[in-house]
């Protein structure tokens, strides 16, 4: 995968999911987008998503011109399926698009133009503000490190031990 495919791709505003698909499409394009030629049920093993699911976004991806069809790749007896590209052009410019600021919009602290970096850093309620929103809840008493750790463990267990159960097999 190329990483400026995905960089480029990590920067779109898309859900989770279309975003992960769009990801492993890209991890199977050359550098220049082209060749992505993975069969739907290998996008759902690797992305997890359903049939349609994937399917769908898909047609998402060609409807909004960020995919299309190069060609089509015959596969055994089966018959053919298509080689997408990815089109690196409308990418970018959708992100463009999504990075642009809203000329109605408000604007944010240290936006282009509209106040000095050194004093936005310096103004003791910016400071406060930001160090706030980090913080845990008051409520909340701290946590004693062995605590944590102590619990993270019994978690796992927990979430483990019905994956050991799975494998399994009984004699009869």
């Amino acid at each position: 995968m190329s990483v400026h495919i995905m960089a480029q791709v990590y920067k779109m505003d898309l859900p989770t999911q279309q975003k992960f698909l769009l990801v492993t499409l890209g991890d199977f394009a050359n550098e220049a987008g082209g060749s992505v030629y993975p069969s739907v049920a290998t996008l759902c093993k690797r992305t997890g998503l359903g049939d349609r699911t994937v399917r769908r976004y898909l047609s998402a991806f060609r409807e909004s011109g960020v995919i299309e069809i190069e060609d089509y790749k015959k596969v055994g007896n089966r018959g053919r399926i298509p080689v997408y590209r990815l089109v690196m052009a409308r990418i970018r410019e959708l992100v463009a698009e999504e990075e642009e600021p809203d000329e109605d919009g408000p604007q944010t602290a240290g936006a282009a133009g509209s106040e000095d970096p050194q004093t936005a850093k310096s103004d003791p309620q910016t400071a406060a503000g930001d160090a706030t929103d980090c913080q845990a809840p008051a409520g909340n008493p701290p946590v004693n490190p062995s605590e944590e750790k102590n619990a993270r463990a019994r978690a796992a267990t927990r979430r483990a031990a019905p994956l050991a159960r799975i494998g399994t097999r009984t004699a009869i």
